[in-house]
């Protein structure tokens, strides 16, 4: 089991506005490096236990390879 915990302060200053897809990268990107950190260090899968990112789960986990 791996764990990676983020910085909740860090990703709400990287809260983007709804509209503007653009103003999301930061918050997706940080969120998807740690999957991506995940996936490689050969989790079968991955969590995420926080409601904050559900807006754009269907970005932030494009592309990770891991269910």
């Amino acid at each position: 089991m791996s764990i990676e915990s983020l910085d909740l302060y860090k990703a709400i200053s990287y809260l983007g506005s709804d509209g503007d897809e653009g103003s999301w990268l930061r918050f997706d990107e940080y969120h998807r490096v740690a999957l991506l950190r995940l996936a490689g260090a050969g989790a079968d899968f991955a969590l995420l236990a926080s409601n904050t990112p559900h807006h754009r789960f269907e970005t932030i986990v494009r592309d990770v390879g891991i269910p």
